[in-house]
């Protein structure tokens, strides 16, 4: 009789640590695919994702808001080499951009960004995800997408409001990583000194 009160409380101690397991799996799971997610269109791979922030956790330090792009290379690797997937792919980025208006509504923009293509075949050829995602520099290519390239920026460094800085498109036509805000062409000038300015062209 004691033997099988024993048996039956281990029993009960083994279903309710793989309960708490199951549980504990899940609430991870769930917070991770909270932060970001794939979608494929066609031969189109979008990564929706928030807006990274710069300079407010620390200074220059940029916050991906809890996204773990080693684990976003990951899933694209994973989701390209897939067996039914052929051709070539082209990668975007879905930066989510939250706002409020003057009635304390929420709303949200998505600003997107192209990063570049790959053939699929050609990321099959890859070890695993770390080497794909070195290859490619996704994670360079994700920061120019959200601030554009790091030599170009010094008013991100300067203080100025990193969500603005660098935005090429909100719910409008499609950006390529790196380029900034869309300026008029400046008027060519030509130069009549060995010693004058060159940069007008």
């Amino acid at each position: 009789m004691n033997k099988m009160r024993t048996n039956c409380k281990s029993i009960i101690y083994c279903l309710m640590w793989l309960s708490i397991s199951a549980i504990f799996i899940a609430c991870n799971s769930f917070g991770k695919n909270e932060l970001y997610s794939l979608s494929i269109d066609n031969n189109n791979l979008y990564i929706t994702m928030p807006h990274p922030t710069i300079g407010i956790a620390g200074i220059n330090e940029v916050s991906w808001r809890g996204v773990d792009l080693d684990m976003v290379a990951e899933d694209v690797y994973n989701t390209l080499k897939k067996k039914h997937l052929s051709d070539i792919y082209s990668l975007y980025v879905k930066f989510e951009i939250t706002s409020t208006d003057k009635y304390g509504n929420e709303e949200k923009n998505y600003k997107k960004v192209f990063l570049f293509k790959v053939p699929v075949e050609e990321v099959r050829k890859y070890k695993d995800s770390k080497y794909f995602g070195k290859s490619y520099n996704l994670s360079g290519k994700l920061y120019e997408a959200a601030f554009g390239k790091q030599n170009d920026n010094k008013e991100i460094l300067d203080g100025v409001n990193p969500i603005s800085v660098g935005e090429q498109q909100v719910d409008g036509d499609t950006a390529v990583a790196g380029e900034g805000p869309q300026k008029p062409a400046p008027k060519i000038r030509k130069a009549s000194r060995a010693s004058e300015r060159t940069d007008w062209f």
